[in-house]
């Protein structure tokens, strides 16, 4: 605390508040020293109250010079007297501390829900891998002849639920993805696509957002012994993030900005077999999934005592995939209508237990923030249908959905158009 600012402070000759303010700045200091590269998060609270100070009536105050009782003890002050910034010589008063609770409560959040930034992209990754899956299906399943191109569009929900790890939000975002495939024989097919999704995260409660979008580059490819069929992919991602994080002290809101990048990479592998039963097929299938997220450190943006600092972080995640699907060809008015199923259950092995850190912008201090991997099983259903509207045009949809996935639920709609040639 500021005490050269105090009423006690302001009272005094010039000498006598320059010493006291000599005093200050020399403890400040070495607390400061004492405190550096420690795990902790340091409070400037002399910073607050020059900030009050600066814009008393934003922050509800209409007396910041006097006291609101001169002694203290056993005194307590008139409500005539609830907007003094001070309530004796020495001590700020309720209101102010209630500010400095709230600046607390909102820095801790602020430092829990950076969390968010690698595991969004992760959730959001199953509705990119959505449109190569759909083409690596229709090929294991009906085969396809020559090349061709094709471009998809994908909407998507995921919410987090609140844990202690992590607050609770929700996401409505979409994205394109452009391809070219091609089979070299009947029993060898790849392809490479280019993606890009938009994707808007809210925090609930005017808390703010986060944002980011990405830029996708993919490679899959599948080949077909007899009634076995297996299949890869791998992807690699350019991210941007935007974060809008609302600060509300007393009756004061503000807002806290940041933009910063990162990348992501995932190799996906499966297998499966195939029996054939009339005109439907079907088969167990398994799969494994390795994602990799990366994310640079940033500053906020708005100079104030509230802006804060962000470290660096890395996520991997590793999931397995175990289920079963089927699929039929109809002849519909000329057109090959091919409705598929598919159900498995999906699990997340690694807890990947990591830190990060985070501080205040211009500070020397820093708090290490712990989270983990939410890990455990849940179902995962995706069906749609696939059509050969005439010798060079496909057209497709599905939706997929997780079931009782813990701290979080994916959906999201795909729907893909393609020329073959």
């Amino acid at each position: 605390m500021d005490i050269t600012k105090t009423p006690i402070g302001t009272s005094q000759p010039a000498d006598k508040s320059a010493l006291l303010g000599s005093l200050m700045t020399d403890f400040n200091s070495r607390l400061l020293t004492g405190l550096a590269g420690k795990n902790l998060l340091y409070f400037d609270t002399g910073k607050l109250l020059n900030t009050v100070i600066a814009n008393p009536s934003a922050y509800g105050f209409t007396n910041t010079t006097d006291a609101a009782v001169q002694l203290s003890l056993g005194k307590v002050p008139s409500p005539s007297t609830d907007g003094y910034l001070f309530a004796d010589i020495r001590h700020p008063s309720a209101r102010f501390h209630r500010i400095m609770s709230d600046w607390i409560y909102s820095s801790l959040q602020a430092g829990n829900r950076a969390a968010l930034f690698p595991i969004l992209p992760i959730r959001r990754s199953g509705t990119q891998w959505l449109t190569i899956d759909n083409r690596l299906q229709a090929f294991k399943n009906f085969g396809y002849r020559g090349q061709g191109f094709f471009v998809s569009g994908d909407y998507a929900n995921s919410s987090v639920n609140a844990s202690a790890d992590l607050p609770k939000g929700n996401s409505n975002g979409g994205g394109f993805v452009l391809g070219y495939e091609k089979a070299f024989t009947e029993q060898l097919f790849s392809g490479v696509t280019l993606g890009y999704g938009h994707n808007p995260f809210d925090l609930g409660n005017n808390q703010g957002s986060l944002d980011y979008d990405e830029w996708a580059l993919s490679v899959f490819a599948s080949h077909k012994l007899g009634a076995f069929n297996t299949s890869v992919s791998a992807r690699y991602s350019w991210l941007d993030f935007e974060s809008d994080r609302t600060v509300v002290l007393g009756p004061f809101k503000s807002n806290e900005r940041g933009k910063t990048d990162g990348d992501q990479f995932g190799v996906k592998g499966q297998i499966g077999y195939n029996f054939v039963v009339g005109s439907i097929l079907h088969g167990p299938i398994a799969g494994l999934t390795w994602e990799r997220v990366t994310v640079n450190g940033f500053d906020e943006t708005s100079g104030s005592v509230t802006a804060m600092n962000f470290g660096d972080q890395a996520r991997e995640s590793l999931r397995s995939r175990f289920g079963w699907q089927a699929a039929s060809e109809i002849d519909w008015s000329g057109a090959k209508v091919r409705p598929f199923v598919q159900m498995s259950y999906d699990f997340e092995h690694l807890k990947d237990e990591r830190s990060y850190r985070v501080g205040f912008v211009g500070g020397t201090s820093g708090l290490d923030m712990y989270t983990a991997n939410q890990t455990g099983g849940y179902g995962t259903l995706l069906a749609g249908i696939n059509t050969e509207l005439s010798k060079t045009i496909r057209f497709g949809i599905n939706g997929t959905t997780t079931i009782s996935q813990p701290g979080a639920d994916n959906a999201a709609v795909n729907a893909m158009l393609g020329v073959s040639f």
